[in-house]
């Protein structure tokens, strides 16, 4: 009997390491994705907008890095789009109801390149 129960526990550890791990592997592969996903998006809005910076260079600007030649305006673009993302990411996770206010955020960290349009909104908002 006890050598059945030593194989059960046995058995259990292995499992659970194997399950374990799996997790981890699943959670580093969703980091993953979820980081490529952010630099795709954030390059695909961007350049329908007139960025001139490629996908790679969205990720390396992205990674905190600058772009001999391209335009500040371009990495402030990519910047202000990926930290609104974020914000927007978080907001859901956090299950924040939206608000004029946090529109206004996201608005404030797309426009990043655009000081005089910072925060202002040319639509009539309808209450």
């Amino acid at each position: 009997m006890h050598c059945l129960n030593t194989r059960r526990l046995l058995f259990y550890q292995s499992s659970m390491f194997h399950l374990m791990n799996r997790i981890t592997q699943n959670l580093y592969e969703l980091e993953r994705l979820t980081e490529e996903f952010t630099i795709e998006y954030t390059y695909n809005s961007n350049a329908i907008e007139g960025n001139t910076l490629t996908l790679r260079e969205t990720d390396m600007v992205l990674r905190g890095l600058t772009i001999d030649r391209k335009p500040l305006k371009d990495h402030m673009e990519a910047v202000g789009h990926k930290e609104a993302f974020d914000l927007v990411r978080d907001l859901v996770k956090g299950q924040v109801p939206l608000s004029e206010s946090i529109i206004k955020q996201i608005h404030y960290l797309v426009l990043a390149d655009k000081r005089e349009d910072r925060g202002v909104c040319s639509c009539e908002i309808k209450k």
